[in-house]
């Protein structure tokens, strides 16, 4: 909804349009870029649903409701939340993992997770294989996390499915435990089970 300004660009795709945008909703269309810079009577955007890894919205002063919820933003990519926006949706897609790690494997996020001048936290959680809603977290005897360089190394064997969350304290709505920024579930292995 809403009319396209000339300055929008898709893909690299400039569009024409309204130079007076207000509203823009592109949700669910596969982008991986769009290029609002400057908008400024913009001030409801909704790019949820697509395949965006970054966005830059200098010059949109107006933004009330700001929708980019599924995509692949990372903290370190992810717009700080404004204390003028009504709406701040940013729940995002998970990360990719291997089905199977090695006891040892050393998993490096740390161009997602680590952001300048704030501080991220992670957790390792075990889910249900009858209840994928029922996880549960283990302990640091499973595994470290390097607040300095974003990486997590794996200690044990998990008897089930797990995955990494991960928080960062200048995005108040995530928590480990809810809406964090998450890989996909897999498994940890002693070296001999591997593979099987």
């Amino acid at each position: 909804s809403g009319s396209l300004n000339t300055d929008v660009k898709l893909d690299g795709i400039d569009l024409s349009g309204n130079p007076n945008l207000v509203r823009l909703r592109l949700a669910g269309n596969d982008f991986t870029s769009i290029d609002v810079r400057n908008k400024k009577y913009l001030r409801y955007l909704n790019v949820s649903n697509n395949r965006l890894r970054e966005i830059d919205l200098t010059g949109c002063d107006q933004l009330s409701e700001v929708l980019l919820s599924n995509n692949y933003f990372g903290f370190s990519t992810l717009p700080l939340p404004s204390m003028y926006w009504q709406t701040y949706d940013y729940y995002q897609f998970n990360m990719k993992a291997d089905k199977n790690y090695r006891v040892g494997a050393v998993l490096d996020y740390s161009d997602m997770v680590l952001r300048e001048g704030t501080n991220t936290t992670c957790g390792l959680f075990m889910v249900d294989e009858e209840n994928a809603n029922n996880v549960v977290a283990l302990d640091e005897s499973y595994y470290t996390f390097d607040v300095e360089t974003g990486k997590v190394t794996l200690l044990k064997e998990t008897e089930a499915n797990v995955f990494l969350a991960f928080a960062n304290d200048a995005f108040p709505g995530i928590t480990l435990t809810s809406m964090p920024l998450r890989t996909d579930n897999f498994r940890v292995r002693k070296p001999e089970d591997f593979g099987k």
